[in-house]
């Protein structure tokens, strides 16, 4: 997790967990679900206990049609196998492995695909609205769009890191084992791929085409060769996509689909291929995966101690870049503060917006986030106090008029999150503002702290000036280097 200060002066703090609807976009909520296992599992009994009672009420009565009691018998059926599905989740497990879980890309993936296809889902059918709306009031439940958001994490990681398709089908991530995913996984990560990873949905077609020969489940052999005649003809490879079209013509031959794809290739053929390519250009892969923070020696990386109002306070300062201005921090935010900005936003998190969204999540940013202001805590004002004495910035709130500093920004990342490149200096933010910025004008500074460390990734780079900075461990046992930057 990061906190931002967007100084504008403009403060903000990220906070990176361990690794993009709410649940993906967020790894605190995945694991308030998993931590909230255990309390849905006398909810789930609770349900069939009621409907075996229906039951047993319906056969009582001598007026009661056949087709009732089945109906209820198979509805009891369903609701018994989904309690039995969450238990052995939860007993074959313990806690502090399902937690473990969710640090693992696939494994993730994996939690979030129970609770949408063999828990909420069929429950969801099952149950009435009332039932519905309680169970949902209990938890925070992931819905399908966390799922597809789970498998575009995937792609995203592939991206930067090279990942190969076949060590994530398998579970393997860096040497690391996780749960292995299946041939409906790779389906759906193939449909949903973007046109500018195309080809990392090709080797993903041909992942489910290899596993398919040991699976004989028609129906999903049907959707299988759909995806791959779809995103051959995608990709201009005709004579693919028509022998898996003839497949598919063969297993159902008056299925509307065929008719599309016919549809879909004609739409193709006479078109020059033109895919876009990633809008993050090669520089952002590029600094992602360098292995300093600053590319080659640059003379203006130096460090140095930054004065305090009190001249036995130092605070150590090492800068990246002069113009523009890019400096990191040591030593500036305790543990107490850390947890006090975690606990006051992990309930308020949702989904991130970017300024003049309006009310859609954005592809380029898979995160949630929320706003809190100084007031919020005596310990924000403190820290705010601090940031400004640090940058020689104002950094005054003002809820009631012209702000010098937005609320402090805490971001939440989760699968595979990450925020394209972008600028926070931008007219938008006085034209289209939110809310919470909306005294505060356009940006001219940002203060970014990591909350929490990760095993990999979990950067923040500059790719036109090849600086990478990662959530690096200071003094302070859980603390992390704050980076400034000037927008000018």
């Amino acid at each position: 997790m990061t906190v931002l200060r967007h100084l504008i002066v403009c403060s903000v703090v990220l906070w990176h967990t361990r690794s993009v609807c709410g649940i993906t976009s967020s790894l605190s909520k995945i694991r308030q679900l998993v931590l909230a296992e255990e309390a849905i599992i006398p909810i789930v009994k609770g349900y069939c206990d009621k409907a075996e009672q229906q039951v047993l009420t319906l056969k009582r009565d001598p007026k009661t049609s056949v087709y009732e009691i089945n109906y209820e018998q198979s509805r009891l059926n369903w609701l018994q196998n989904i309690y039995k599905n969450i238990v052995l989740r939860v007993v074959g497990q313990t806690t502090e492995e399902r937690l473990s879980d969710i640090y693992h890309p696939t494994s993730a993936v994996c939690t979030i695909k129970f609770y949408v296809t063999e828990f909420f889902q069929p429950l969801s059918k099952l149950l009435n609205f009332k039932d519905v709306t309680k169970l949902k009031a209990t938890v925070e439940l992931p819905q399908e769009e966390d799922l597809n958001e789970a498998y575009l994490s995937l792609v995203r990681l592939q991206a930067v890191y090279n990942f190969s398709s076949v060590d994530l089908y398998h579970g393997r991530v860096m040497n690391r084992s996780g749960h292995k995913l299946n041939i409906y996984d790779a389906v759906q990560i193939v449909n949903l791929v973007p046109d500018q990873h195309l080809e990392i949905g090709l080797t993903w077609i041909d992942v489910a085409l290899t596993e398919e020969q040991t699976d004989n489940n028609s129906l999903l052999q049907f959707n299988l060769f759909r995806a791959a005649s779809e995103i051959y003809f995608r990709a201009h490879r005709f004579e693919d996509g028509v022998k898996y079209l003839e497949k598919i013509a063969l297993m159902n031959p008056n299925h509307q689909m065929v008719l599309d794809l016919l549809k879909l290739k004609n739409s193709y053929i006479d078109e020059e291929i033109m895919f876009p390519s990633d809008d993050a250009g090669p520089e952002y892969v590029q600094s992602c995966t360098q292995s300093t923070m600053v590319l080659g020696n640059k003379w203006y990386h130096v460090c140095r101690y930054q004065k305090h109002f009190l001249p036995y306070v130092l605070y150590k300062e090492e800068i990246l870049h002069w113009q523009p201005y890019i400096s990191v921090f040591y030593d500036v935010i305790n543990d107490e503060t850390i947890k006090t900005l975690k606990n006051h936003s992990v309930k308020k998190l949702a989904k991130s917006l970017t300024v003049g969204s309006g009310t859609r999540g954005v592809f380029g940013r898979t995160s949630s986030n929320t706003f809190l202001d100084d007031s919020a805590n005596l310990l924000f004002l403190l820290l705010s106090q601090k940031i400004g004495e640090l940058t020689h910035l104002n950094t005054h709130q003002n809820t009631e008029g012209i702000s010098s500093a937005e609320a402090y920004q805490v971001v939440n990342y989760g699968i595979g999150g990450e925020y394209r490149p972008h600028v926070d200096a931008s007219p938008d933010l006085v034209l289209n503002a939110i809310e919470e910025l909306q005294q505060s004008g356009d940006r001219i500074a940002t203060f970014l702290i990591y909350l929490s460390n990760v095993e990999y990734g979990g950067a923040t780079v500059f790719p036109y000036l090849r600086i990478k900075m990662p959530p690096t461990k200071t003094f302070f046992p859980n603390a992390l280097t704050p980076l400034y930057w000037l927008l000018n």
